[in-house]
């Protein structure tokens, strides 16, 4: 299982070794010196505020995400090679966007455009479209709020406790499988692999998640509300209430049954 968490100033080490770990776009130590990259200068970057996301797999630090927020960038995304192909990428991508959309309309990075480079497929996948070559290797991609991101931060005038919940849960959805897909429908986000299995919906003081196949699936936890067919469904009020509900449990069960 993947979870995403913010980085703090003990994981700076962690950090740097994955950034040095990859194969593609590598930089050493003083490379990343020179670019005035340091571990004293990332250390201070997250003091300021939340900018960075670390990955991990099964506990294991696999990836991590840095963002400018004042500047709308995604600063730096990079996952170990062990672990590409896993989603983690996919899910530290979600949480950078997330993150900017909330003050920026139109969001960009910088990545290497030379062929054989795997990035820019991986964002041209993620609905990024590349605006301009800046030099002889790298190229700007640009990305525009979409319509899951927009209802996030709608909600997020509403509530903060819901637009937190939101999140947590989306991003719980998108790490059953690489290929879970979510969009908007139905007033919430609705999560799909062959066939939707399950959806967000906020209202006031609580968010519920819908479970597709509800009927269908074992409740060894005892949350799942409703009857007969219509016992589908969790009541989230709290950002503890996700693990306290097992919600990441009943998204893996309802997407199988959807697979």
């Amino acid at each position: 299982m993947i979870h995403i968490r913010p980085a703090t100033e003990t994981d700076v080490a962690t950090l740097f070794a994955i950034r040095t770990s990859v194969r593609q776009n590598h930089l050493s130590h003083e490379q990343l010196a020179e670019l005035g990259i340091t571990p004293a200068s990332v250390a201070e970057a997250i003091r300021l505020g939340p900018c960075c996301w670390l990955a991990e797999a099964d506990g294991v630090a696999a990836g991590f995400a840095m963002v400018d927020g004042t500047a709308g960038e995604v600063f730096a995304l990079f996952v170990r090679p062990e672990y590409e192909g896993r989603g983690v990428g996919r899910l530290l991508l979600a949480t950078a966007e997330t993150s900017l959309f909330r003050e920026h309309a139109r969001i960009w990075l910088v990545t290497d455009g030379s062929d054989g480079i795997r990035a820019n497929a991986f964002y041209q996948r993620q609905g990024w479209r590349k605006v301009a070559s800046l030099d002889a290797r790298d190229v700007r991609y640009e990305k525009q709020a979409g319509a899951v991101d927009r209802l996030l931060q709608d909600v997020r005038l509403v509530s903060e406790t819901n637009f937190r919940l939101l999140c947590r849960v989306r991003e719980l959805a998108l790490a059953v499988a690489p290929d879970v897909h979510d969009e908007v429908k139905y007033g919430g986000v609705l999560f799909s692999r062959a066939r939707p299995f399950g959806g967000v919906f906020a209202y006031a003081g609580h968010v519920t998640l819908e479970l597709s196949q509800g009927a269908s699936l074992d409740d060894p936890h005892g949350v799942l509300e409703g009857s007969g067919k219509q016992r589908r469904h969790i009541k989230l009020r709290t950002p503890d209430d996700v693990e306290a509900r097992q919600v990441a449990y009943y998204l893996r069960s309802a997407a199988a049954l959807a697979g």
